[in-house]
């Protein structure tokens, strides 16, 4: 059975205009196999603490997905594909307000 051994997250905040109270956090990141290819129309579930799924979305044409307005928490991602193996995750999701970073040149 093949496996999918790279699930690269990157934890992004998402910060309402009007109202700190509205603010959410989200997950997005990408699924690829072992010779670093994308894989699509992979699913992927978010599955609270309690295993109730939360959100489930399915990899674009690159791998790629985002899971939006995610309350502060611990979190299993669970990503399925056909012949490969599940993979799961566990993820924290931490909503903060947004940092300015000085200018920074390269």
């Amino acid at each position: 059975m093949k496996s999918i051994v790279r699930l690269v997250f990157a934890m992004a905040v998402l910060v309402g205009a009007t109202s700190p109270a509205v603010a959410a956090g989200s997950l997005t990141g990408t699924v690829r196999d072992a010779q670093q290819q994308a894989i699509a129309g992979a699913t992927v579930r978010v599955l609270a603490a309690s295993r109730v799924a939360v959100a489930t979305v399915i990899t674009d044409q690159a791998g790629r997905f985002t899971v939006a307005d995610l309350a502060d928490g611990a979190y299993q991602v669970v990503v399925t594909k056909g012949a490969f193996a599940d993979r799961a995750m566990a993820v924290t999701v931490l909503v903060r307000p947004l940092q300015s970073l000085p200018l920074i040149t390269v």
